[in-house]
């Protein structure tokens, strides 16, 4: 799949200007460096080159916007969480206070929020572990309030957890999105991710009743408008 500013058919297109350009027009060469610069995201302004995770990051969040650790479990993190939850799963069970706060308490994962107009409308959870071949990092549960999107939450969202993995010490950060996720796929794959060539086998307990399988990923498509990108009309 041809992300933004890359792939072949960028490259013939950037060809096909520079022959059909004006004498004085930049040369090839040139035109392939300009090939490589992140396409810009008017009318957002410039985002420093140190505070750029990857060329393909263009959108700037709303200046209201703020991400953060959930860290103690209080009422308000309970009661979004719970709210969320069924926005990203239909078949997952909410989770009761306590398991809200097992979660917040948990060393092996970061549950990040982000908070617009002083309301909790989005989550991530990062999962954080340490194998023989190194440090590992997931990204699961990715959901944004539905009347949220198109805000930049779920790229906030992201970023934040691609800043924290890199901080922690992996080199290489996981998810999974259903293809049907176009919205949410556009945005990982914006934001660098690719799309790896293997196998995804889940088991589950046959003894477990339905209604308790998470969803992961799932609402994670606010792609920035800015960027021209239209925001999805359902959980994505």
């Amino acid at each position: 799949m041809l992300r933004p500013g890359g792939g072949r058919g960028a490259a013939l297109l950037l060809g096909a200007r520079a022959k059909s350009s004006q004498p004085g027009s930049p040369t090839p060469a040139l035109a392939k460096s300009r090939r490589r610069r992140p396409p810009a995201c008017p009318p957002s302004p410039a985002i420093p080159a140190d505070q750029r995770v990857h060329p393909y990051h263009r959108c700037v969040p709303p200046s209201g916007l703020q991400v953060y650790e959930a860290g103690e479990c209080d009422g308000e993190v309970v009661d979004a969480v719970q709210r969320l939850v069924p926005q990203l799963s239909t078949s997952a069970a909410v989770p009761s206070p306590r398991q809200v706060a097992e979660l917040c308490e948990a060393k092996a994962t970061v549950m990040l929020l982000a908070r617009l107009d002083g309301a909790v409308v989005g989550m991530l959870v990062l999962v954080l572990f340490r194998l023989p071949t190194g440090m590992r990092a997931w990204i699961e549960d990715v959901v944004v309030e539905t009347g949220a999107r198109g805000c930049g939450v779920g790229e906030a969202l992201t970023l934040e957890a691609l800043d924290r993995a890199r901080a922690a010490g992996a080199v290489t950060v996981d998810l999974t999105s259903r293809p049907s996720r176009a919205a949410a796929v556009r945005l990982y794959e914006r934001l660098g991710f690719e799309r790896r060539e293997t196998g995804v086998y889940r088991w589950r307990d046959p003894t477990d009743p339905p209604g308790r399988a998470g969803g992961n990923s799932s609402g994670a498509g606010d792609a920035c408008r800015s960027a021209g990108t239209p925001s999805p009309g359902a959980p994505a």
